[in-house]
């Protein structure tokens, strides 16, 4: 999985867990990211702005022999594989940085 997938499906992820935790919270008598004007008692009817941070270790190989791989995968991630004799060299990077995110609002 490269890093543009992994952002990607985890963004999705967070806002779909939000939304499966706002159908039980209703159907149990609680509120999950309640409308702005729910949870301040103010008028409106904004979501929650939050930022998502994230604190990626990312690995870039080098091969040198007859297969090698590019980009940037996120080594926990990658099921794949290949055996050879070939010299490989791997410099691992971090990347942090965060992504603001309006949450779905559940409605009254």
């Amino acid at each position: 999985m490269d890093l543009k997938e992994f952002v990607a499906e985890s963004l999705k992820q967070i806002i779909d867990g939000i939304k499966e935790a706002q159908e039980y919270a209703s159907q149990n008598g609680g509120v999950v990211a309640p409308s702005y004007n729910n949870f301040t008692g103010r008028q409106g009817s904004e979501g929650h702005k939050q930022s998502v941070l994230l604190d990626v270790a990312v690995t870039t190989q080098e091969s040198k022999g007859q297969e090698g791989r590019a980009g940037l995968k996120i080594p926990f991630l990658d099921a794949g594989g290949t055996l050879s004799a070939d010299q490989v060299n791997s410099t691992v990077s971090r990347i942090k940085f965060a992504v603001p995110v309006e949450y779905p609002v559940q409605k009254d």
